[in-house]
């Protein structure tokens, strides 16, 4: 234990005084009376803010878990998700220092007066990279070998985004690949508060390609829709559609409100290669409430459904939960953060008679526990704890048990670490 809390130490210090730092900076300007970053069509700026963005960051840190478990690989290089700490926490897969994201982006935003053109392009490398591979660009789905994505082992290079923008007034169409619009929580480091992901993120889209149209109805209400070539992959021969659409309301000064729906067929090109077809439904419902300047309270809801229609019948896999997330601002430069999630997982099969071949569930709780530090507006260091159980499943500790030679997997686990985020 002494000799990982030193790794933790070492880390996060050395991110701290990372060079990069120096330069890091926004290409916005502080035009609004606040001192915040203003729109570019707020009437009150003496300034207009610039349309065009270049950056990004770097997310790096140290994650460990109470059973010492390392990573391990197949045969291919690949790492196995049920060793290190699993990859149920997703983004902190590695049992050690990891660079988790290394992300660039550069785009351009729509003015929202008159007829205009934009887009952004995002390019990242790092541990996280591996859940933003689309099929079909990253790697190739149907003749997969196990070697193809680009990367190995824990580090992947990923196009999280490609898309252009066009737009006239309040009404916009984005065409090409983005990150879904799905949940609370996002992949993105800097507009997460925890190092480690809910289970939700697990269990709906990362990434869609496609086209998705938005009308700001007001200041305080954007509504969505469009299609979508499934969930993360991008265009290939085999039929797959899906619709995709939502909103984001600001009810008030305090809530903020965000829904998003997507409902398929033929997702899995495998499945219809081989006669089978897949229909499948996600939703994802949020509320975040300020409840004193100081207080945030967050509530999420996520479904996952999924049907296939095969030869031998059908099968029916799926989850649904909720993520509950509270923050305390104890002063200008610390926050903390605390996590409640549950995730009902199911699998079941029936014959064409309806008689039962497979059944399977389980639910899965973890508590998280967690401080922000920004000492300014380019440095986050995130210390965490985290409690995970699973009411029928064994995920942690197998690899390790077996190596040594006595199968001892383990139903719950504690696992923690600290990362920082390097904005520039």
């Amino acid at each position: 234990m002494k000799k990982a809390f030193r790794k933790i130490v070492a880390a996060a210090v050395a991110v701290l005084l990372s060079p990069i730092a120096a330069s890091a900076g926004s290409i916005y300007q502080d035009c609004s009376p606040c001192g915040e970053l203003c729109d570019p069509c707020d009437a009150v700026c003496s300034k207009k803010a610039s349309l065009w963005e270049v950056g990004g960051w770097i997310d790096a840190g140290v994650y460990g878990n109470q059973y010492g478990q390392d990573n391990e690989y197949d045969g291919g290089g690949s790492l196995i998700g049920v060793s290190g700490n699993t990859d149920f926490l997703q983004n902190t897969r590695m049992s050690g220092f990891s660079a988790n994201q290394m992300w660039v982006y550069a785009g351009k935003k729509l003015s929202k007066r008159g007829w205009d053109i934009g887009g952004r392009v995002d390019m990242a490398y790092g541990t996280d990279m591996l859940y933003l591979q689309s099929a079909n660009l990253e790697y190739d789905y149907i003749n997969a070998t196990g070697d193809d994505r680009w990367g190995t082992g824990d580090y992947y290079l990923a196009l999280p985004q490609a898309y252009g923008e066009i737009g006239y007034n309040n009404v916009s169409v984005k065409f090409g690949k983005f990150l879904s619009t799905f949940g609370y929580e996002s992949i993105m480091s800097p507009d997460r508060f925890f190092y480690s992901m809910c289970y939700a993120y697990a269990y709906r889209p990362a990434t869609q390609t496609g086209v998705l149209a938005t009308w700001d109805v007001n200041k305080n209400l954007s509504v969505f829709g469009g299609w979508t070539n499934g969930q993360n992959q991008t265009f290939e021969n085999e039929e797959d559609n899906a619709f995709l659409g939502g909103f984001n309301w600001k009810a008030g000064k305090r809530v903020n409100v965000g829904y998003s729906i997507m409902a398929g067929t033929n997702e899995n090109p495998w499945l219809t290669n081989s006669g089978a077809s897949e229909d499948y439904l996600y939703q994802s419902f949020f509320v975040d409430v300020k409840l004193t300047k100081r207080l945030n309270y967050v509530f999420e809801w996520t479904l996952n459904n999924e049907t296939v229609t095969a030869s031998f019948g059908k099968a029916h896999l799926g989850a649904y939960g909720i993520n509950n997330e509270l923050f305390y601002k104890l002063n200008k430069h610390w926050t903390f953060g605390a996590r409640f999630e549950w995730m009902h997982v199911y699998d079941s099969a029936h014959d064409t008679t309806g008689a039962s071949l497979t059944s399977w569930q389980d639910d899965m709780i973890a508590v998280t526990l967690g401080l922000n530090w920004k000492p300014n507006d380019w440095f986050t260091l995130r210390p965490e704890v985290r409690y995970d159980v699973f009411d029928e499943g064994m995920p942690f500790n197998v690899m390790k048990s077996v190596r040594l030679g006595n199968y001892d997997p383990k139903d719950s686990q504690f696992s923690g670490g600290i990362s920082a985020v390097v904005h520039f």
